[in-house]
Parts: C-alpha cells; sequence; structure tokens
C-alpha cells in the first residue's frame, strides 16, 4: 500500500524502528500509535486531518480486518500494521497555519461569520463552560483561562468530546492571533494540552496536541484564515466540509471559532 498524501510533523519520518500498536478500527479508518503519536489512516483527500495518512478507499476492504492492539511499527518512510507494510512516502503537509495578517475591520470579521448563516448553540452545560474559557483568556490571560480549562476540557460524549471540538475552533483563532502579533496569548494552545492530560478520550488528546503544535484540520485553518485575515468573504467551501465531519463535531468546531471571535471583536 501506498499513501497518496500525509500530514505529518516535520522530521517524524525518516526515523530509526518505533514500536506501538493499532488503537482502533473503524471500516474507512485505522488509528494506530507510534512513538507516542496517533497516526489517523483514512481515505478522505479533502479532511487535512493533522497526523494522518491518505490511502486509496479499496485499501481498507483490507484492513479493517486488523485488530485493535495489533502491532505497529514506523521505520523509515514506511509504517507496518499486522502484517500490512504501508509506504509513507508521499506529498507531506505541515498542518501549519503559516504567516498571517488580522483585517483592520474588526466589524468585517464578525459580519463575515455572519454571512455563513451559521445558526447552531451547544447546550447550555457545555457553553457555559466555553465562555469561562474565553472571558478568563480575555480579560486575564492565559493564566486565568487554566481553571476554566481545567473544568471545560473532556466534557460531553463521543470519540471528541463536544467541549474539546469547540477549544479546537478556538485555539484556531487563537493561534492566528498569536501569528497576526495582535492580540497575542502565547501559550493557551500548550495550557489546554495541559489541561487535557487525563480528562479526555485518546483520539481527542491527538488534535489537542496538534494544535499545541500549531497544527490543525486544514479546513479549520482555512476557514479562520479567511475570517480574520484580509479576505472579502468567509471560504464557504472549507466551512461545509468542517460542518460535514462527524455526528455534531464540525458543527461544534465552527461554534468554538465563533465564541474564539469574541477575544478580538
Amino acid at each position: 500500500m501506498k499513501a497518496l498524501k500525509t500530514y505529518l510533523p516535520d522530521g517524524f519520518l525518516g526515523s530509526p524502528r518505533i514500536a506501538g500498536r493499532v488503537h482502533s478500527v473503524f471500516k474507512r479508518a485505522v488509528n494506530a500509535v507510534v512513538g507516542g503519536r496517533m497516526i489517523t489512516l483514512h481515505a478522505d483527500l479533502r479532511a487535512g486531518i493533522p497526523d494522518s495518512a491518505v490511502l486509496r478507499n479499496g485499501d481498507f476492504d483490507v484492513l479493517e480486518v486488523i485488530d485493535a492492539d495489533a502491532p505497529a511499527w514506523l521505520e523509515g518512510f514506511a509504517l507496518k500494521i499486522a502484517d500490512f507494510l504501508i509506504d509513507l512516502k508521499a506529498p507531506n503537509f505541515s498542518n501549519d497555519m503559516g504567516r498571517c495578517k488580522m483585517a483592520a475591520d474588526k466589524a468585517a470579521i464578525l459580519a463575515k461569520f455572519e454571512s455563513l448563516g451559521f445558526d447552531y448553540a451547544m447546550p447550555d452545560v457545555v457553553e457555559s463552560r466555553l465562555r469561562c474559557v474565553v472571558d478568563g483568556l480575555k480579560n486575564g490571560g492565559v493564566e486565568a483561562a487554566r481553571k476554566p480549562l481545567e473544568t471545560a476540557v473532556g466534557f460531553g460524549c463521543g470519540l471528541t468530546p463536544s467541549a474539546d471540538d469547540a477549544l479546537l475552533g478556538i485555539c484556531a483563532v487563537v493561534d492566528f492571533c498569536n501569528r497576526a502579533a495582535f492580540p497575542k496569548f502565547d501559550g493557551f494552545a500548550q495550557a489546554l494540552f495541559s489541561a487535557a492530560q487525563g480528562r479526555t478520550t485518546d483520539v481527542s488528546a491527538k488534535y489537542i496536541r496538534c494544535a499545541a503544535e500549531g497544527r490543525f484540520p486544514e479546513n479549520l485553518a482555512r476557514l479562520v484564515k479567511s475570517l480574520l485575515g484580509c479576505d472579502a468573504a468567509a471560504d464557504l467551501e472549507a466551512f461545509e466540509r468542517l460542518l460535514a465531519v462527524g455526528h455534531t463535531s464540525g458543527k461544534d468546531i465552527v461554534r468554538g471559532v465563533r465564541l474564539g471571535l469574541g477575544l478580538i471583536v
């Protein structure tokens, strides 16, 4: 098998053998943990998932027979899972948001978001925790957000709890702000990563770890850059692809983006 694309951190491939195991197996996705990092194998060329490799759809007709906890290892540019060897030599994308420039007109940022027609609210018990995070960050900086983060992270159901999905959206807004140098909230994603230890699911921890490294799902990064940057309009394609993620995960992420916009507008 050969990967079509990879979304792995610089320097991760090409290493000596690293042992690991299969974490979970789905109909069209496999999660394997090697070197403490969860790598997702999937078939969606448009998802842009950090720490992932895109395979052909037909590959999963074979891979779905793998058992969770089966041995895995990474060596050089090859990932072996059970009896299957996957060549990871492919175009690699870092999921880094890159250079960012904040739009001068803050009212235009909110107008671009409202143009999406996004009308979704999370349950009050979840959203109230998230608002405490944003309020703490805005009024007292990262230190004031630490306790609210511990209360919010891991809250909700599913492979990626609802609060975590929204926190990912907030993190993407914060990352853009930090890169644009206004306003600055250095250390927020790292504080979230610390708060997540032992408080959330393995899959959610994967995305939070990537956020702490400044790496986000491609469509989330595209949406945030179009909203906060100098684009004339929001990236509708990225928005629609985000909404299609999971049962409510995509909506929760976008709701987090909207809450994050409260830091600047």
